[in-house]
């Protein structure tokens, strides 16, 4: 594993975008699945609790996509937004609005 600055992943970000046509909504799907399988092999997610935390920013979004596959693959999850959830956008939003409208007890 190789471990990068946070400058140095904005960068990586940007280019696959840029150069590779990489959309941002793909980007934030792969980081989020990614995470949601390392907890999958990690503890297993069928009936476990969890809790996630997001950011109001791209990281957040991220979050939210684990949010949303333990979720949908029958583990119990509570979500926090950790600022104003107003600031999501693009990918980020997105990924707001479909767990708001669709994992959110109302």
């Amino acid at each position: 594993m190789k471990i990068r600055q946070v400058n140095e992943m904005s960068d990586m970000d940007r280019r696959a975008i840029d150069e590779y046509g990489i959309t941002q909504e793909i980007l934030m799907e792969n980081a989020g699945q990614a995470a949601y399988f390392s907890i999958l092999k990690e503890f297993g997610i069928k009936n476990k609790n969890f809790v996630t935390f997001c950011s109001a920013g791209h990281n957040g979004g991220n979050g939210l996509v684990v949010t949303r596959k333990i979720y949908s693959n029958d583990g119990k999850v509570t979500g926090s937004i950790l600022g104003d959830h107003s600031k999501f956008q693009n990918a980020s939003k997105q990924n707001f609005d479909i767990v708001s409208k669709n994992y959110i007890d109302k």
